[in-house]
């Protein structure tokens, strides 16, 4: 019975170093098994806890494990890998690298484009999957920021790194939108707070990180029932250097940290008033 398909080898192989990176485990693969899936044995016994037995290991038939291990490839959601060196691209340069170079100014940033690795499962053929994505960098001032473009207003951050001061960070956020929104004429800059460390991507060098520790939850009445998100302390630092918290153009699992035009927020009001009114409110506290 086939587990991994050749196609997916890369795929499945970056997903296993993922696993092992933000959890350890996921629907109770882990990257040993992920790599060697006729090694799974399903679910582990419990502990015995007061009068309750101790639980018997789940052993699987090969079906029931070859089903577990494309549901697991099927339900873990889509990331980026991205070269730690951030190195540039050897041909070519992004859409979006060539419409900032051509804003005019890059507003002292210097820009350039790499190439990461997108992995995602293509649900129409059902396989995982690692595709070239190519990644603008902009870098100033001891700070860079990966961007992706995302349609024709849209722009995502993926990640953002200062390696000088804090205290230069507002005005690197306020050039950066200058640069995107006024510049280069996209309404929506965003991306979401990390949850957890990742030291392949991003590195970091203090002794006492407490970025991910819980700062406030914040709750969005909908239609639909309440959003309930539970902030971290990098949201924080985040929104005081500049940023506002927004909705997900992505998720409703958690919010997203916004730069946009006055403009295009007028077009989002006029979607969703109730709830932008909301997300306003509590921008306005900072």
């Amino acid at each position: 019975m086939v587990f991994v398909y050749p196609e997916e080898e890369n795929a499945v192989q970056q997903l296993a170093q993922r696993v092992e990176e933000e959890s350890g485990s996921f629907d109770g693969w882990e990257r040993w098994t992920i790599l060697n899936p006729s090694f799974f044995k399903g679910e582990q016994a419990l502990p015995q806890v007061g009068l309750l037995r101790r639980q018997r290991p789940q052993f699987f038939t090969e079906i029931e494990r070859w089903k577990s291990f494309r549901e697991c490839l099927r339900n873990h959601h889509s990331f980026v890998n991205i070269p730690r060196a951030h190195k540039r691209a050897l041909e070519g340069d992004s859409e979006l690298t060539k419409t900032i170079q051509n804003a005019g100014s890059a507003r002292g940033f210097e820009v350039w484009t790499t190439i990461g690795k997108r992995n995602f499962f293509d649900f129409e053929n059902h396989r995982r999957c690692s595709q070239d994505l190519p990644i603008t960098l902009l870098s100033k001032d001891n700070c860079w920021v990966q961007l992706v473009q995302e349609g024709k207003r849209y722009v995502k951050i993926l990640g953002f790194v200062n390696e000088g001061k804090p205290k230069s960070l507002r005005g690197w956020v306020s050039d950066l939108k200058q640069l995107l929104v006024d510049d280069c004429g996209f309404g929506f800059v965003f991306g979401h707070a990390m949850q957890f460390q990742s030291n392949l991507n991003y590195p970091i060098n203090t002794k006492v990180d407490r970025r991910f520790e819980h700062w406030k939850t914040v709750t969005i009445k909908t239609n639909n029932g309440p959003l309930v998100f539970k902030l971290n302390r990098l949201t924080k630092l985040w929104l005081r250097m500049g940023f506002c918290l927004a909705p997900s153009p992505e998720t409703d699992d958690n919010p997203s940290l916004a730069l946009y035009s006055s403009s295009f927020f007028q077009e989002l009001m006029e979607l969703k008033p109730s709830i932008w009114k909301q997300f306003e409110e509590f921008n306005s506290s900072f």
